[in-house]
């Protein structure tokens, strides 16, 4: 990836921007004033102060043309580096952006900065802003009034194009996530240099018959050979007999090591895929466009692959993440309201665990319409999800918080026998936990109040009035977080922080018997 390099006044949040964007893409970061102070052993006032401003700018031409060879990194410049042409002319290749903020906010922030010798004496701020300003307005610019330095980060990354988010899973293992209206018909595009001689691609029958495979295919022939395999839509057809199938067309099409297999579909259609990838001789290079806001804010990121046996959800399974998810909304307009429903149970469970600021604006949605209009809230489930699994790609510690009403909620598909929806069976499971985790004093009182709101603003059931404890218990003693006689759950102990608590088998028996809508 080329240097993503920030420049504009002092003040405009440079150092902080560039810090967030260089961790959501596991870069390296480089303040470019720092690095002056480490190589100098003075900062960039002392300098100026004692030497004078040209023989700073000399400091930071020299340091600038050191560092311009290199690539992946976030580069944060000194407000003053830009207007030099030799500094222009050694920024040319690289994904330049200037950050702006209004003068009140400029001296709002600079008031409670470092030394600022430039800064000397009434009115410098503006007079000093307006001598640099015509080459600021020649660059691409991101405005940072009104943003958190999160929100500026995002900014960053739309206006180059870059992805959501990236997560590397190995050091050679990445995973870029791209959120934008359009983005299944740039699939060729996205993967850059990544592209493959044959690409396979699966779906489902519904999927199909809306066309979305079809523009993803269309993408990929001008450099692809393309083959699709198309299986029943559902639950039930997450199998190995669906495995089966991809595989005979795989060896048919004779895809190779290096070539490319495309999941266009749902949670079902995505896990499916992902796993013909990772044992498809050994490991085939993946790509997802997940077409359900399901998939999208939950099962295509983070690497989850395989099917379901024996009647127990993903029992057979691998971490195995695409190299790119394309995140498409426009594929949502397809969808009922119902299916959009199951998605924002995803979304709201990801809020509770783990974002308070998502919850205040989903609570300031008002419904399923508000939900999608956009991708806002989309990009910010992607991103919190990504977040979450680049720190735990592995699920050996935080990333099992994202099990927040699943561990009931697979329970409860599987005692329906899969007639159940995902979506329906994690907002009753989420219910059934919190009520869990109130009995327990796991939890604050509110969780469950907001969780009840939300859950009716999203047209999302609270409770199963025909869950039998027993028959959900019974089920979770199968669950992939039963450790011995007991089983993980993970609640939102309050608002945006999720906890992770073991509960004896026979002790969520007494608690799930206790709970609301459920038969003891």
């Amino acid at each position: 990836m080329r240097d993503v390099v920030l420049a504009g006044f002092m003040g405009t949040g440079k150092t902080t921007v560039g810090r967030i964007l260089a961790d959501r893409y596991g870069l390296d970061f480089v303040d470019l004033d720092d690095e002056i102070t480490a190589r100098t052993r003075r900062t960039p006032a002392e300098i100026i102060r004692q030497d004078g401003e040209e023989a700073f700018r000399e400091h930071e031409s020299k340091v600038l043309a050191d560092l311009a060879p290199g690539h992946g990194r976030v580069v944060a410049l000194g407000g003053g580096t830009i207007l030099a042409d030799r500094n222009r002319q050694l920024l040319a290749d690289k994904y330049l952006v200037c950050l702006t903020a209004s003068v009140e906010t400029l001296h709002e922030r600079i008031r409670t900065g470092p030394d600022r010798p430039l800064l000397d004496g009434g009115g410098a701020l503006r007079r000093l802003l307006e001598t640099r300003r015509s080459v600021y307005d020649t660059l691409m610019q991101v405005d940072t009034d009104g943003r958190t330095p999160e929100g500026a980060a995002d900014a960053v990354a739309d206006a180059l194009g870059l992805p959501a988010a990236v997560v590397p899973f190995t050091r050679h293992t990445k995973s870029a996530i791209y959120v934008r209206s359009g983005a299944a018909a740039e699939l060729a595009s996205l993967l850059g240099a990544k592209k493959p001689g044959r690409c396979l691609i699966v779906t489902d029958d519904n999927v199909a018959a809306h066309g979305h495979a079809e523009r993803v295919a269309s993408s990929l022939r001008d450099t692809a050979d393309v083959a699709t395999v198309i299986i029943p839509a559902g639950e039930a057809y997450k199998s190995a007999q669906s495995i089966h199938a991809a595989y005979q067309e795989a060896l048919e099409f004779g895809l190779q090591r290096s070539d490319l297999v495309v999941g266009v579909g749902g949670g079902v259609v995505c896990d499916l895929a992902g796993f013909v990838a990772a044992t498809y001789m050994r490991g085939t290079m993946l790509a997802l466009v997940p077409t359900t806001l399901l998939a999208q804010a939950d099962a295509a990121i983070g690497g989850k692959v395989g099917f379901d046996f024996g009647g127990i959800k993903n029992l057979i399974g691998a971490f195995y993440p695409a190299t790119v998810v394309a995140i498409d909304s426009d594929t949502l307009a397809t969808l009922p309201s119902s299916e959009l429903a199951w998605g924002a149970a995803e979304i709201i469970k990801i809020a509770l665990m783990c974002s308070p600021s998502l919850v205040a604006d989903l609570r300031s949605l008002g419904g399923l319409e508000a939900l999608v209009d956009g991708n806002s809230v989309i990009k910010q489930a992607a991103r919190l999800k990504a977040d979450v699994v680049r720190a735990d790609p592995f699920e050996r510690g935080e990333r099992m918080l994202l099990n927040f009403g699943h561990t009931v909620g697979h329970a409860l598909e599987a005692a329906s026998e899969y007639r159940l929806p995902h979506g329906a069976a994690v907002a009753i499971g989420m219910s059934a936990e919190v009520s869990v985790a109130r009995t327990c004093g796991w939890t604050e009182s509110e969780v469950g109040e907001i969780l009840r709101e939300l859950l009716d603003s999203f047209e999302l059931p609270a409770r199963a009035p025909d869950l039998d404890a027993a028959v959900a218990v019974h089920a979770m003693g199968h669950d992939k977080k039963r450790t011995g006689d007991s089983v993980t759950l993970a609640v939102p102990e309050r608002i945006g922080r999720g906890t992770l608590r073991a509960l004896a088998l026979t002790d969520l028996s007494s608690a799930l018997g206790a709970s609301p809508g459920v038969r003891a």
